[in-house]
């Protein structure tokens, strides 16, 4: 009799265990989840309290503004039609983005492999709004040897950026993007000096300190939830100064197929 009292005492404890930390997750059309504990369910309404708050305020969402409802115990509740009250219906294929955009997440490291071919390596992290409609990306380009690049005509030493991505349509599987961007930094490029009868006379490196701004577009591919692939074209202006010059601006670009990971 006590080794049954021990095995129901033990019982009890797991579920208990289970019950305080069990939560639902409700998954939203605009591509956010969050984490709650669901107290109400009515005809056109779900109550909750936030899971990390459960002293806290009570709020309440309409089932037309959701997807679906992961609840504590496994079981799902698929919300794939449009707004009860307003008899609207949304398209299958754009209730699959969204589900797929919820999964998505904020943030996005990432490399520019097309200025490997520049001799430079480009790193970049962007921070996403929860909504998924625009994010702040931080990158820092350094050069890694020493021999002039016939690429491009300056040579990016070290520059850093700001960029401001807008997303339209939000998130999803393959997504625009556009908005400004800045460039700041240090820049070389190489000068040959030579007579007319082709005899050598100067190969001089001029550094100049950079300043750069661009309007900004390109395309995110998710093919999973984790890769991050990206492509990016941007036209602006770069303003050059010292190397024993005046300082000028000329027309400028950045270009990327970037890859990385998101989490």
């Amino acid at each position: 009799m006590k080794s049954i009292k021990i095995v129901f005492a033990a019982l009890a404890f797991f579920l208990l265990c289970n019950t305080a930390f069990a939560q639902d997750i409700i998954y939203k059309k605009d591509g956010t989840k969050e984490k709650v504990t669901i107290e109400e369910i009515n005809p056109t309404e779900v109550v909750y309290k936030k899971f990390d708050r459960p002293e806290g305020p009570t709020y309440r969402v309409l089932k037309s503004s959701l997807l679906l409802i992961e609840f504590a115990d496994g079981t799902i509740e698929v919300y794939n039609k449009g707004t009860e009250q307003a008899g609207e219906s949304e398209e299958p294929e754009e209730t699959e983005n969204n589900l797929y955009a919820s999964k998505l997440g904020q943030n996005i490291i990432s490399i520019n492999y097309l200025h490997i071919l520049n001799g430079n390596v480009h790193l970049g992290y962007e921070r996403l709004s929860k909504s998924g409609v625009a994010g702040i990306k931080l990158s820092v380009n350094f050069n890694v040897d020493d021999v002039q690049s016939e690429i491009l005509r300056y040579q990016r030493d070290f520059t850093t950026g700001l960029d401001v991505n807008l997303y339209p349509t939000g998130q999803g599987k393959v997504k625009y993007f556009l908005g400004p961007s800045f460039r700041v930094g240090t820049v070389s490029s190489r000068y040959y000096d030579y007579w007319n009868g082709g005899v050598f006379m100067r190969d001089e490196v001029r550094k100049y300190s950079y300043f750069g701004i661009f309007f900004n577009n390109g395309f995110n591919i998710q093919p999973t939830p984790k890769l991050f692939l990206g492509f990016q074209a941007a036209l602006g202006i770069g303003r050059f100064s010292g190397g024993g010059v005046e300082s000028f601006a000329e027309v400028d670009g950045i270009f990327a197929f970037n890859m990385g990971y998101r989490f």
